[in-house]
């Protein structure tokens, strides 16, 4: 209890000093303002206010009043000085920006009259613009009286009325100064620069008729066999050649193949194309051995081109002939990439028959028939006797998607022979059998069946080029197997 009684003193002495603190704080204050009543305000800070003058000059009379309100301002950052509650007409005008007009000067001679003096002065005169000299005499025996009129022009002439006549004790010699414009008598001589006149050389160009030979001696091929071509470039002439470029692409039926420059036996182990830089003397030739091996399975005419071009800044005087070509046809004579030509290979009941392709099958997703099978053109229907097969192709050689199945009693909707179409339909009541007679109207070239290998029914093909297809007859009705015409691959 004693100590709770202790804190609430000490408290209340805390309180007691803070109140007497601020209570001399107050009286510091005005006791300052009394005995240093001195006000200033710096300059242009857009009041007219003079506390010194208006409101400081009385001394408060009582003892703690409080500050004059007219001299309370917002500050000086705000640039405003205002009293609140009390409005002051400003004793100070603000300055007015009116510009002065400033008049056109004119110039008026202005001529003082004069009256002798008795001092012996000699006085020059002279009144502008003409040079116009009055002789005062030093010594004057009468009185004179002169009489000057003020001249308002530029020309002031003095008169004088006088007793005696002055004679000038000087003579007066005037000075003149001349402003000469000296003209050069001379003609400068002008300076020719002389450009040189450019002649051109007609320069030709080099001229060189490169000339190339391929062959193998042969007009057909064996698949699985091999191919000695022979390649020759000459330079006609007439100018000799330097860094002239082959270049013979490997035909998609060869496997692999070599070459080397004759005299020499090329050794067939590389897949990647012919190309080389070659120089040749107007006249002379250069002759490469090429060696090359055949698909197993190769379908299709096997074609080779070789060209020659010759180097930048020369000319070729004939160019059709800076390339060959060499065709061969298989030898088995079928099938053919390309139309049907009537001739067909057969497949056996049960058999199956692989081609690789001279040139691919696109599966590009466009929607659209990718390649033909023709079967046997019969006239008599006219149109084909449908045999029973599985088409399928290969990128690889090794996976294989079917296309095309004709015999399971399936929809192909994949190609113009769908048997849910009523044509179709009609033309085979029985369904996919064997021989089934399908009319020309329904066929592509007559005897056409077109396949989009994009939209097979029997397997989703990934996009790609398939080299490689394959024939199956099925086996299911024993009879005269499959036959195949040709297969042409459509854009």
């Amino acid at each position: 209890m004693k100590s709770t009684e202790r804190e609430r003193r000490d408290w209340l002495l805390i309180l007691i000093i803070f109140f007497i603190g601020f209570l001399c704080i107050i009286l510091a204050g005005n006791l300052a303002l009394r005995f240093a009543p001195r006000w200033e305000l710096p300059a242009d800070m857009g009041s007219n206010l003079d506390p010194n003058r208006d409101f400081l000059t009385r001394r408060p009379s009582g003892f703690l009043n409080p500050l004059d309100p007219a001299i309370l301002t917002p500050p000086i950052w705000l640039d405003v000085f205002l009293t609140p509650g009390v409005i002051f007409s400003s004793r100070t005008p603000a300055p007015t920006n009116t510009p002065t007009a400033i008049p056109p000067i004119t110039h008026s001679p202005t001529v003082t009259p004069f009256a002798p003096t008795p001092s012996p002065t000699n006085t020059i005169i002279f009144a502008s613009p003409t040079n116009t000299s009055v002789f005062v005499s030093p010594t004057l025996t009468s009185t004179t009286t002169r009489t000057s009129t003020p001249v308002t022009t530029a020309t002031h002439t003095p008169t004088f009325t006088t007793t005696a006549t002055p004679t000038p004790s000087f003579t007066f010699t005037p000075t003149f100064t001349a402003t000469v414009t000296h003209t050069p008598s001379f003609t400068p001589t002008p300076t020719f620069t002389s450009t040189p006149t450019f002649i051109p050389t007609n320069t030709p160009n080099p001229s060189a008729d490169l000339q190339v030979t391929k062959t193998d001696g042969s007009t057909t091929y064996t698949a699985g066999s091999t191919v000695s071509y022979v390649l020759v470039i000459t330079n006609n002439g007439p100018a000799d050649v330097t860094g002239a470029t082959l270049t013979d692409n490997k035909p998609s039926l060869v496997t692999t193949w070599g070459w080397c420059i004759a005299p020499c036996t090329p050794v067939a182990n590389t897949s990647a194309n012919l190309t080389d830089t070659i120089n040749l003397t107007a006249g002379s030739s250069i002759t490469y051995n090429i060696l090359a091996n055949i698909h197993p399975s190769a379908a299709g005419d096997l074609i080779n081109t070789a060209s020659v071009t010759v180097p930048m800044g020369y000319i070729d005087p004939i160019p059709g002939n800076n390339s060959a070509t060499d065709t061969n046809t298989n030898q088995s004579g079928e099938p053919e990439v390309g139309p049907p030509d009537g001739g067909v290979i057969s497949i056996g009941d049960g058999g199956s028959v692989t081609f690789y392709l001279s040139q691919p099958i696109v599966a590009n997703g466009d929607g659209a028939a990718d390649f033909v099978y023709y079967e046997l053109y019969i006239p008599a229907i006219p149109g084909i006797y449908l045999d029973q097969v599985i088409i399928e192709i290969s990128a690889d050689g090794s996976t294989w998607f079917p296309v095309f199945y004709w015999g399971d009693n399936a929809a192909d909707t994949n190609t113009n022979v769908n048997i849910a179409l009523p044509n179709i339909n009609a033309a085979c009541p029985s369904g996919e059998v064997d021989n089934c007679p399908i009319p020309s109207s329904e066929l592509y070239n007559n005897s056409g069946v077109t396949i989009d290998v994009d939209n097979s029914p029997l397997s989703a093909v990934p996009l790609g080029n398939y080299y490689w297809i394959r024939f199956t007859e099925p086996g299911l009705t024993p009879g005269d197997g499959a036959h195949v015409d040709s297969i042409e691959i459509l854009p």
